[in-house]
């Protein structure tokens, strides 16, 4: 069982350490002593994420001339988003940010309604400054890079860094570097005196273009795991990244293994609603343990 989890990697999930400390715009709100609930009843850290933070919003010109040379080949422009064309730069966006995620720790794909009902909502708290797009020679998208104001920062003016995507092709090795520039450069233009590098995966890419902009981890969060028993049988969470690939449609599929009275292990393809779903694509447990388990062990 993983948590916590609002339903998949796109909703709100982990726990932050520091929640007595103020939060920032989009953080988690949960009482500080919940992760020491949590490990006190068997749940153990299976990812570190980090939010970095910094007050120096000045670009290295000479890097960032290098990687723009290297990156002439491809085209790549950039752009502002189109504010006035938000859904249809959705719609457009939908199938790239699938492609650019998809190796993330965790992930599993969303619907393009799902992905609509989730993102529409936000248009009014979006500039177009610091919503960034590029495209190569062809006119497709090769990286985003999305950052809305900390509204609950009634200080000063800082801007989170929330989304950072990017083509995996290595003709595009450097643009999350470039378009991290852009955005320091209009920060700095428009009075912004911080920046704030957002839920970064320890061993992501993120992490890396934050240190090269001077952010030091200021936040940690964390997810936990844990093995469960349902009726006596061991449950274990496996996960597989080729079944992901074979059936990327299938929404929070999960894969129960179970132990049988027998010793033999038997497995069972199911969803939190019970639905049979491919082999392969394993995200999470959900259980309800009771004389009438929805989980069927049984294979």
């Amino acid at each position: 069982m993983i948590g916590p989890m609002n339903g998949s990697t796109w909703e709100q999930y982990r726990f932050i350490n520091e929640a007595e400390l103020p939060l920032f715009f989009t953080e988690p709100l949960h009482r500080p002593y919940y992760i020491q609930q949590w490990k006190e009843n068997g749940w153990t850290t299976i990812g570190e994420y980090g939010s970095g933070l910094t007050e120096d919003l000045s670009v290295d010109e000479e890097m960032i001339s290098s990687i723009k040379t290297a990156l002439e080949p491809a085209g790549i422009r950039l752009r502002s988003l189109d504010l006035a064309a938000y859904r249809e730069e959705l719609v457009r966006l939908h199938p790239f940010l699938l492609q650019a995620f998809s190796r993330n720790f965790l992930y599993t794909p969303i619907t393009l309604e799902d992905f609509l009902d989730k993102y529409l909502p936000l248009q009014p708290y979006l500039k177009k400054e610091f919503v960034l797009l590029a495209e190569d020679a062809a006119g497709a998208v090769a990286g985003v890079f999305l950052c809305i104001d900390d509204l609950y920062d009634t200080a000063s003016r800082t801007l989170i860094i929330k989304t950072i995507a990017r083509d995996p092709d290595p003709r595009f090795r450097g643009l999350g570097h470039l378009m991290a520039a852009q955005v320091y450069r209009e920060a700095a233009a428009r009075g912004y005196t911080s920046i704030i590098h957002a839920f970064m995966y320890n061993q992501g890419t993120s992490t890396a273009i934050s240190g090269h902009f001077n952010g030091r981890i200021f936040k940690t969060y964390m997810l936990f795991g844990k093995t469960l028993l349902c009726n006596g049988r061991s449950i274990v969470p496996v996960f597989s990244l080729a079944g992901r690939r074979k059936h990327p449609n299938v929404l929070l599929s999960l894969t129960v293994i179970s132990r049988s009275l027998s010793g033999s292990w038997r497995t069972r393809w199911t969803v939190p609603r019970n639905i049979s779903c491919p082999k392969g694509s394993v995200k999470a447990i959900m259980c309800w343990c009771s004389s009438r388990c929805p989980l069927t062990c049984t294979g």
